[in-house]
This record gives structure tokens, C-alpha cells and sequence, in this order.
């Protein structure tokens, strides 16, 4: 999404990079709140939570990250809008959750190489999924939504 987003936006909805711009700071920043408003004490204790706990967290993520992409390439501004931060917020709860699981797992006496190869290879499937995303994205014929149908 972060490779092509701005593409996207301006060949789908004629947008500038200004709106993608802020779509992508809305989704961070939706991803700060839905952390903090899941790190909540009241919250997290919720019965109706519990089966989501880690790793049922990351897997529900995934699921999640799947249907935003999907729902980017929907024909309505307002649902590709959506679907556009919801990625950015997704993106956002896999990362800590991924950290969150690899302190659980990992041994005390390895955790930092264990942290360290787990940022080292999310930073490595972002590089890989926007290389591939941008190719799709400028094959002939030109189709815009492709990228996101082909990841979703």
C-alpha cells in the first residue's frame, strides 16, 4: 500500500499527493488510538476479547489487512478512502503485535537478535510487497486497482 498508495490515488480519484498524504497520517495515526484503546486495562480484560489474544491477534490482523486492501479497490471514493486507512491502521497493529509475540517467545537472553531479525524481516516484506505492488501497478493495461487485488 505505502508504494503505491499515492499512484493509486492519483490515477483512480485524479488526487494529489496531499490526500494520500493525509489518508496515510490518518491510518497511523489510527493505529496509535486502536493501540492505546486496546492496551486499556478495561478493554483488554473484556470476556469478549479474550480469544484474540496473541497470536489470535496477528492472525485476526492479517485477516483484517486482507479485507482493507480489498476494500481499496472498491468503486467508491468513500469505501477505497476507508480502505486506504484502514491499511495504514492494520499495518500498524501487525507490527506490534508481531513485537509482542517475539517477546513472548523468544528467550531473555535472545530477545534483542530475535527483535532485531524480527524488524529486519518486516522491513524486508514491506520492501518486497511495494516492489512487486509498484510492477503490477504499471503493467499494461494500465489498471489501477491491481496492486490491491493481487495482495488482498
Amino acid at each position: 500500500n505505502f508504494g503505491v498508495l499515492a499512484l493509486y490515488w492519483q490515477a483512480q480519484w485524479q488526487k494529489g499527493t496531499s490526500v494520500s498524504g493525509l489518508i496515510m497520517a490518518a491510518g497511523e495515526l489510527g493505529g496509535l488510538l486502536a493501540l492505546q484503546i486496546l492496551a486499556n486495562k478495561r478493554v483488554f480484560n473484556l470476556r469478549i476479547l479474550r480469544p484474540f489474544r496473541k497470536p489470535m491477534n496477528l492472525i485476526m490482523a492479517t485477516l483484517a489487512a486482507s479485507f482493507a486492501v480489498a476494500l481499496v479497490t472498491v468503486p467508491v471514493f468513500f469505501l477505497s478512502a476507508l480502505g486506504s486507512i484502514g491499511v495504514h491502521i492494520v499495518n500498524v497493529l501487525l507490527h506490534s503485535f508481531c513485537s509482542e509475540c517475539a517477546a513472548a517467545w523468544s528467550p531473555h537472553d535472545v530477545y534483542a537478535f530475535w527483535i532485531g531479525r524480527c524488524y529486519l524481516s518486516k522491513r524486508f516484506s514491506n520492501a518486497t510487497v511495494a516492489a512487486a505492488t509498484i510492477n503490477l501497478f504499471f503493467m499494461e493495461p494500465l489498471w489501477p486497482p491491481r496492486p490491491y487485488v493481487f495482495v488482498a
